[in-house]
């Protein structure tokens, strides 16, 4: 348990996980990373939407092979991953 911390700039993405074996709250971690609306944080740290892998194919782990997309997520609601394929 503790603090991770990551420079984040603006124009660059990063794609993190939790590092602990804990759920985490989706609201209450944009709330206390947003100062837009009901935010708490005198800043935006980020744009509120959180982005969630979704895998569709079970054959193999090959990357140039992945079947996925992302879902999202924000305050006001989300929507699933799609796959074309």
């Amino acid at each position: 348990n503790g603090d991770i911390s990551l420079s984040i700039a603006a124009g660059n993405d990063r794609l993190i996980g939790n590092p602990y074996p804990s759920a985490i709250d989706a609201n209450e971690f944009i709330l206390d990373n947003i100062s837009d609306g009901a935010g708490r944080n005198s800043v935006n740290i980020f744009n509120g939407v959180l982005y969630f892998w979704h895998h569709f194919s079970k054959t193999n782990h090959n990357l140039g092979e992945y079947i996925g997309g992302y879902a999202t997520y924000t305050l006001i609601g989300g929507a699933e991953a799609i796959s074309s394929r």
